[in-house]
């Protein structure tokens, strides 16, 4: 959900490098050097005739120069990406599972990293780009690392006494930032879609929201509604999860704002202390709205006043009317005392038929 900056990187004068070169289908140990000239206008200058090689090249001749421009076209982009100025194609798809992704079709790969700043770094990786542009992978590398280069002094990355280090809770949190592939210019546009607390946030909510793939109008209007208050902040700090997000928003849709403690017990985050988590007892999905407003007049007999919230998230680990029934009338007041009693139960031995 980061934005392309509008800065042109301005090449002012012609740069000579070394690029390595072979024969098409030779192998690696046939490769020379020679030099290319890259001018201003990003045109690039070889010593070979490229639309003699390109004719060589349309029947299986030729040399890898052929590729040059596409190899500059990567290299270029890769430059871009160092700069923070334009958005790393990559998104979060679960705890210490990052993903790069191809922006044109929207489809994430099979690699997985294990951090946000892993996988900026293989974004933005010759590797990676060169088969994105069609490219040389050697001749991708050794332009990029000349451009790099060459452009050195805008790669530094920002100072602490930067102004939207204020915004971040972290001392070291635009550092952290930076490698993970976000232009502190960023920083303040994503800290204003969070309107109930003022900055500083935490650095993985300024992650969860640059790469969401979640659009920016759904998620202040999502914020809002879930984040009134500043007691709420925490419910804030992984917005732009896809999956938890669409699982929140289905509980607003039946009138419900689950708590974070609550959204934790639904997904099994959270426990009751010296018991495992039953995935199949943690319904993500809310209730239907029908059994809640038929449940909550009727738990007034044991429990006066059940908070709307409480009630719904423990209907939906509870499964059915009935059985939330037995657990309030045994002195359950929170999901927590349900998921309690529930695990407590299935430890019980067995009682001797005999």
């Amino acid at each position: 959900m980061m934005h392309t900056m509008a800065d042109e990187v301005v090449l002012e004068r012609p740069l000579t490098t070394w690029v390595s070169c072979r024969p098409a289908g030779a192998p690696t140990q046939d490769e020379r050097v020679h030099k290319v000239t890259i001018h201003p206008d990003w045109s690039v200058e070889t010593p070979h005739d490229l639309a003699a090689e390109a004719v060589a090249s349309a029947f299986g001749g030729g040399v890898t120069c052929v590729r040059i421009e596409a190899s500059l076209a990567a290299a270029r982009q890769g430059l871009r990406l160092a700069m923070r100025l334009e958005p790393h194609p990559m998104y979060r798809r679960g705890q210490g599972d990052w993903c790069p992704y191809d922006p044109a079709t929207g489809q994430g790969g099979s690699v997985s990293l294990p951090s946000a700043v892993a996988a900026a770094a293989r974004v933005r990786s010759a590797s990676h780009l060169a088969p994105r542009h069609r490219a040389d992978a050697g001749q991708t590398h050794d332009l990029l690392r000349s451009l790099l280069s060459a452009f050195d002094d805008r790669l530094r990355g920002p100072g602490p006494d930067h102004p939207s280090a204020a915004l971040i809770t972290e001392a070291d949190g635009l550092t952290r930032l930076w490698h993970a592939g976000v232009h502190p210019d960023e920083v303040p546009r994503l800290a204003s879609i969070l309107t109930a607390c003022a900055p500083p946030h935490p650095v993985r909510y300024y992650l969860s929201l640059a790469y969401s793939r979640l659009k920016e109008d759904w998620l202040r209007t999502y914020l809002t509604d879930w984040v009134p208050t500043p007691e709420c902040c925490p419910m804030a700090w992984e917005a732009g999860d896809e999956s938890r997000a669409e699982r929140l928003d289905a509980w607003r849709q039946v009138g419900v704002f689950v708590t974070e403690e609550q959204y934790g017990n639904l997904h099994g985050q959270r426990p009751p202390p010296g018991y495992t988590p039953i995935a199949a007892l943690l319904p993500p999905a809310p209730p239907p709205t029908h059994h809640l407003e038929a449940v909550l007049p009727r738990l007034g007999r044991y429990w006066p006043d059940p908070p709307r919230a409480e009630v719904a998230v423990m209907l939906a680990v509870a499964g059915t009317p009935s059985a939330l029934y037995k657990h309030v009338r045994a002195g359950a007041r929170s999901t927590a005392d349900l998921l309690t009693s529930r695990l407590q139960a299935r430890k019980l031995p067995q009682r001797n038929q005999s």
